[in-house]
């Protein structure tokens, strides 16, 4: 089977669980005895589970290869969701939590680098670029088909969701296994030892001039990002539309898949550093606007662009900082970036709190939107593509 068929495939089976059991999955850890408050750190526990693995899990992969990584992450992590609907207690909560970071660690940058170096050797970077966009824009329509499907079976229960999420994850860990092919001697070009691996991967993101613009630039987005999905369904609730939260969420997803679908297109027009700073600029335009619109309906229309902008820079992201690395070193140096994604993740949670407290939603969206500037700086002083990649043979 074609590895762009595959890798869609994946990206759904991924997805179409998440968008299972999304809505379900804190509700759910409450009613196992959870307290509500505990929730954001069971999520920062396991933000700080994948960064302290990543990096190291991700060696193993450029050295034995990504499929392994693969398969491991999603099987344990769709066997732990099936084990969470089984057992419902605060102790299983914890564990489960941990198990989710651990299978995040091991299979989220192995399928990238799998694919990435796959299609590019193969079939060359334009064909990259629109198998990350289609499997982007597929999986999250697979996400929304799920949310419609979940609904219908919550009405089962709670746990029967959960355990047919965590199944259907199984299911994708038996898809990796029987089709996901990789040639190895492109990773092994090197001949490297595991530790001169992990150390030249993380070298390259932290002395990599591009890389260093190119992390930052990605960083700085993540604050504002946080900011509009956890906050968007409150600003709503103060106008009519707060009947139609569900739908407006499906709506909401089908605009950024609508984005992800064009971004290879943009990509081929624009090239993916000029489609990146344009993009930076138009959601520094609309947080601005959010502040006029502020307590209007019409906020709506600016969520709605701001969901398909953000669909636009996703795949671009993706394949841009894969330009950056090569592929010896590949699943290393995505999993550095990933430890600072969540570390940074993990600040701008707490920091996101406190500045609302302070001076409030509406400045908060003014003030945090500021981050999509240094973005497009950042951006604009990456290189498209990292043509002075020099890895010592030790």
């Amino acid at each position: 089977m074609d590895c762009r068929i595959v890798y869609v495939l994946l990206v759904c089976i991924i997805l179409f669980p998440m968008g299972l059991v999304g809505a379900y999955i804190v509700p759910y850890f409450v009613a196992s005895g959870v307290e509500l408050s505990n929730v954001f750190a069971l999520t920062a526990i396991e933000f700080i589970v994948i960064a302290f693995l990543a990096t190291f899990v991700g060696t193993i992969a450029d050295n034995y290869g990504r499929k392994k990584n693969i398969v491991a992450g999603i099987l344990v992590y769709g066997a732990s969701l099936a084990f969470l609907g089984c057992f419902p207690s605060p102790q299983v909560v914890l564990l489960v939590v941990i198990f989710f970071g651990v299978g995040t660690a091991l299979r989220a940058n192995a399928i990238e680098a799998w694919i990435v170096d796959a299609v590019r050797h193969e079939k060359g970077t334009n064909a990259l670029a629109d198998t990350l966009s289609m499997g982007a824009s597929l999986g999250l329509v697979a996400g929304v088909i799920a949310a419609c499907i979940a609904s219908y079976l919550a009405t089962y229960g709670t746990p029967v969701v959960i355990r047919v999420g965590g199944i259907l994850y199984v299911t994708g860990a038996v898809l990796a296994y029987l089709f996901v092919k990789e040639d190895v001697s492109i990773i092994r070009a090197r001949t490297w030892k595991l530790r001169h691996r992990f150390a030249e991967g993380v070298k390259l993101v932290l002395f990599s001039r591009n890389l260093i613009s190119y992390t930052l630039g990605f960083l700085f987005m993540l604050i504002p990002f946080y900011l509009v999905a956890l906050t968007w369904a409150v600003i709503l609730e103060n106008t009519f539309l707060t009947a139609y939260l569900g739908i407006i969420f499906a709506g909401l997803t089908l605009a950024n898949a609508a984005g992800c679908f064009i971004s290879s297109v943009l990509m081929r027009i624009l090239g993916h550093k000029n489609l990146l700073v344009f993009t930076s600029a138009a959601m520094q335009v609309l947080f601005i606007a959010m502040i006029f619109l502020w307590k209007s309906p019409n906020i709506l229309i600016l969520f709605v662009f701001w969901e398909i902008v953000w669909g636009i820079m996703e795949p671009a992201l993706i394949f841009w900082r894969n330009l950056l690395i090569p592929p010896e070193t590949r699943v290393t140096s995505l999993s550095t970036i990933l430890m600072f994604k969540c570390a940074v993740s993990s600040i701008g949670l707490a920091a996101i709190g406190v500045i609302l407290g302070r001076i409030g939603l509406n400045l908060t969206y003014l003030a945090t939107g500021t981050a999509y500037s240094f973005s497009m700086i950042c951006f604009f002083l990456t290189k498209s593509e990292n043509d002075s990649i020099t890895i010592s043979e030790k």
